[in-house]
């Protein structure tokens, strides 16, 4: 019996085939000496994949955004949120996007928009997002204003929850 892959598996395949395509060099396989120096802690392994896969959300190719999307949504951990309904905001892939907003939050069926899920962040102060996010955010509003970098990451503090800077 053959195995279903993940959606999160199915990401790192897609992002894989597309690193070949491009003509990226095959890596050589770690020594064991630096296999034990790469092992994560499980949470910290898990805030990686979660940026990994946030960080192509704004992909300019639909099937990458997707397979984002499906890797996010079946982690199941609602800390992604923020990133999808920033998402939503930048492509259309809204019908995919709202499927999982709605999976991740138990309900929103009535929200039909960006602006909608942003008040439903608002009055959810305690939907946080994952380790890194401050790094996605600066990286997807930098693409409108590169000034952006200045006062969206990790080390400043805001009098706004960062997940509500638009």
């Amino acid at each position: 019996m053959t195995r279903r892959p993940t959606s999160l598996t199915a990401f790192a395949a897609l992002l894989a085939a597309m690193g070949a395509a491009a003509g990226d060099a095959p890596k050589q396989p770690p020594k064991p000496e630096e296999k034990a120096e790469r092992r994560m802690a499980p949470q910290k392994l898990q805030a990686g994949m979660a940026l990994a896969a946030a960080s192509h959300l704004l992909h300019p190719n639909p099937a990458v955004r997707r397979a984002a999307i499906d890797a996010l949504k079946d982690r199941g951990d609602p800390d992604v949120v923020p990133a999808l309904i920033l998402a939503l905001r930048f492509h259309d892939d809204e019908d995919r996007l709202h499927e999982a907003l709605r999976a991740l939050t138990g309900g929103g069926a009535d929200r039909s928009g960006w602006r909608e899920w942003m008040l439903w962040q608002e009055a959810h102060p305690e939907m946080r997002a994952f380790a890194g996010f401050a790094a996605f955010k600066g990286q997807a509003l930098a693409a409108i204003d590169p000034s952006f970098h200045d006062f969206v990451h990790a080390d400043v503090a805001h009098d706004i929850r960062l997940e509500e800077i638009t």
